[in-house]
């Protein structure tokens, strides 16, 4: 047995699972994935309009393009995302309970658009084209651009009063 008091190995297990756990992404709380800027994207073109919210899009595995049902003026556009494919099922059918318009449904792990049917009593879903995710720009390339440009800009620079002597004077 060891000498070493509970409350320490308490410590110590908590210590080893945070290292075991996935690294939460840096950014802020409003940080995106690739994929799910394209999610956004494709509800966009879709909505043919700008989206009036994305909830829950942050961490979804699939998203939901609707329109509420509205009352007096003109119902929002929303894009909410949700867990997995069966979550999408579940929203699917309350959509459908609560009138609201859905406008479509998005695979955003896949990167590919889905078109949802009834058969049978269940909802299916086809899988459409995937969508490509823009390419980043090459570091080396870009710092190409920014030294090539620096020569331009040291060439042209117009010499100004203020830069002769100290500054503050």
């Amino acid at each position: 047995m060891s000498e070493e008091p509970g409350y320490m190995k308490a410590l110590r297990a908590a210590q080893a699972k945070k290292q075991t756990t996935a690294p939460a992404r840096s950014g802020g709380k409003h940080a995106q994935t690739p994929e799910e800027a394209e999610a956004v994207r494709w509800g966009r073109e879709v909505a043919k309009e700008e989206l009036s919210a994305t909830p829950g899009l942050n961490g979804a595995g699939a998203a939901f393009l609707y329109s509420p049902r509205a009352f007096t003026g003109k119902a929002p556009i929303i894009l909410q995302g949700v867990k997995d494919r069966d979550a999408l099922t579940q929203r699917v059918i309350a959509a459908a309970t609560a009138s609201e318009t859905v406008l479509g449904c998005y695979d955003v792990r896949a990167r590919k658009p889905l078109t949802w049917k009834a058969e049978g009593g269940a909802i299916a879903f086809d899988e459409g084209p995937a969508r490509k995710l823009p390419q980043a720009p090459d570091p080396a390339k870009m710092l190409r651009a920014a030294q090539k440009q620096a020569e331009v800009d040291k060439k042209t620079r117009k010499v100004d009063d203020r830069d002769r002597g100290g500054r503050g004077r």
